[in-house]
This record gives structure tokens, C-alpha cells and sequence, in this order.
């Protein structure tokens, strides 16, 4: 399998979801990008979570190797 990517190297993600448990609104947005360098990623990106009223906002970084 071949992987595509609009720029050498680097992908990007956005993921939208929304759903309730016990009547309760729970939305989720997420975005990110990952940039692969051989065996390693580096990932960064930022995610908005609310759950009935309160709100939580997230920016997440990381690296990764694939074995």
C-alpha cells in the first residue's frame, strides 16, 4: 500500500464527532498534522471537547517510531 500526502511527508487530520449520554450533548473537534521523517513521526494539534456545559480546550504534541 502507498501513501499519498499533500506535502512530502506530512498529513493532516480533522475529525468532527457529537453524540449524548443520558441526555447530555458531548461534542468533540479535533485537528492535527504529523510529519514523517523514516521510522519516526513527530504530531502535533490542538482538540475542543465539551461535555453538557463545561468546556475543555487541548493542544497536544508528541513523537512516535514505527517498528
Amino acid at each position: 500500500m502507498q501513501k499519498h500526502f499533500l506535502v512530502k511527508a506530512c498529513c493532516v487530520y480533522a475529525s468532527k464527532q457529537w453524540g449524548a449520554i443520558h441526555h447530555v450533548a458531548v461534542n468533540e473537534f479535533e485537528i492535527g498534522a504529523k510529519l514523517h521523517l523514516k521510522r519516526f513521526n513527530i504530531h502535533a494539534g490542538y482538540e475542543h471537547l465539551k461535555i453538557g456545559t463545561p468546556l475543555y480546550d487541548y493542544a497536544f504534541a508528541g513523537v512516535g517510531v514505527r517498528l
